[in-house]
């Protein structure tokens, strides 16, 4: 939604005397405002509409701002609040007995539930709800946040298999290139390379006929990766200077990808025991730890393959550091 909308929306949100009408502005001004990350603004409308639909016995647009509540609250990484307000959305959406709502309460759970054990319960929950109402787009998504938590507790057949389901039913080009990603990160941790190129390149053939530049440097970063296990190096380094001039030319100020990009350089510099070169490009993603705090896999690939590099160095004391760092990131 444009500023303009948003501004007519606004107004009429303070002008009008329909309280139904209020809360489907107020409703699509919360969701508009969460999606924009202003999240002050997301709140506001958001707990003046659950007011207002409560009133007027609207159960179905309360439990939606509930969970826009949620969500906003798990950007603002408020995480017991995030879930207290998840639960609210799925208890009353139990009392309705609403399939829809029931699932997309479990699924946002899923999401932000900070305990991985309640989030794949809860994305479990969810997918039997879309298996049972034949809602195919929100079972793919469900599939595919399945996978990402059984990713992040190293259950990786888990994931692919997930994934795999995830990419069978979804028609969206872009979510398919996504999961061909995710596919192939999994196979790259099990250092399945042979497997794992496969669906990087799938992913970078969609990518590349939608012109989705963020997905063509993620699939160059992954190719660079892939190619540091099979040691080839010199595709590796081509990879991941693809990737920082694609970055470059079309002002992608991502930091995730130009970490991922300089810990392949920095991967093949130590395999050709190059290692002040090396030490250059672990420098460049220090200049830039600050911003990637909150990115886990970006800072969890770093603080090993860094970690390594300071064994290798002998540099006992910034390795203890660094080594802690990877413990508390693992350990939250």
């Amino acid at each position: 939604m444009d500023e303009n909308n948003i501004d007519l929306l606004k107004k009429e949100f303070e002008e009008t005397d329909d309280k139904h009408r209020k809360v489907e502005i107020g409703a699509s001004l919360s969701r508009s405002f969460s999606v924009l990350a202003n999240t002050n603004d997301a709140l506001d409308y958001a707990f003046k509409t659950v007011d207002l639909a409560k009133e007027i016995g609207d159960d179905m647009k309360y439990i939606t701002v509930m969970l826009i509540i949620a969500e906003t609250y798990y950007q603002m990484t408020e995480n017991q609040k995030s879930v207290e307000y998840g639960n609210i959305a799925l208890a009353k959406a139990i009392e309705i007995d609403n399939s829809y709502q029931i699932g997309m309460s479990h699924y946002t759970l899923s999401l932000i539930e900070i305990n991985t054990k309640n989030a794949i319960d809860h994305a479990l929950k969810s997918k039997e709800t879309w298996e049972m109402t034949g809602n195919t787009d929100m079972l793919g998504a469900t599939h595919y946040s399945l996978g990402r938590q059984y990713s992040g507790i190293k259950k990786h057949d888990l994931a692919i298999e997930s994934f795999k389901k995830a990419l069978a039913i979804t028609q969206h080009p872009s979510q398919k290139g996504i999961l061909f990603m995710s596919i192939g990160w999994e196979y790259i941790e099990i250092k399945n390379y042979d497997e794992a190129i496969g669906f990087v390149k799938g992913g970078l053939r969609l990518f590349k006929k939608l012109d989705y530049i963020p997905g063509l440097i993620s699939c160059y970063n992954y190719l660079g990766f892939i190619y540091i296990g099979k040691m080839n190096l010199e595709k590796a380094k081509e990879s991941a200077n693809l990737a920082l001039k694609i970055s470059e030319e079309n002002n992608v100020d991502v930091y995730e990808y130009c970490s991922d990009a300089y810990v392949i350089l920095a991967k093949a510099a130590r395999f050709e025991k190059d290692y002040d070169k090396a030490k250059e490009y672990y420098d460049l993603i220090l200049k830039i730890e600050a911003e990637l705090l909150g990115d886990y896999y970006t800072l969890k690939v770093f603080y090993e393959d860094y970690v390594e590099f300071l064994k290798e160095t002998g540099n006992t004391a910034e390795c203890e550091v660094y080594e802690k760092k990877l413990m508390e990131l693992v350990d939250e």
